[in-house]
């Protein structure tokens, strides 16, 4: 009975570490889509979730990519290119709004340092 059970939580863990792994090209390249548009839905992340972010890109783009690259024929490096171009699209209009949010900034100081000169000055 002992084995029994033994064997079935061995089963049980080999079915679940399974389930979630990359097995081909094809899933390699589904499970990347996939992760790009949850990104992309997202309305709002934040630095700590882009850091994990970035980490889980760099995954999908090196060791991941150079596992099934061999592998891909034209249809494949195209699916792949539209997807990583989608994610330099994301990335691209974070750094964007983050320029923005910084320039902002500028200028607020600028206009505080403008505002105490003029109260030293008293005008």
């Amino acid at each position: 009975m002992k084995t029994k059970s033994l064997l079935l939580l061995a089963l049980i863990a080999v079915f679940l570490t399974s389930c979630g792994t990359i097995r081909d090209k094809e899933t390699y390249l589904s499970s990347f889509e996939s992760y790009v548009n949850s990104i992309d839905n997202r309305s709002h992340i934040s630095d700590k979730e882009w850091k994990t972010i970035a980490r889980k890109h760099q995954k999908y783009i090196g060791d991941r990519y150079k596992k099934y690259r061999d592998e891909f024929n034209a249809s494949d490096y195209v699916q792949y290119g539209k997807i990583e171009a989608r994610f330099a699209k994301i990335y691209a209009k974070r750094k964007v709004a983050d320029i923005g949010n910084a320039i902002g900034g500028v200028k607020d100081i600028i206009n505080e340092a403008k505002d105490a000169v003029d109260d030293i000055l008293g005008r």
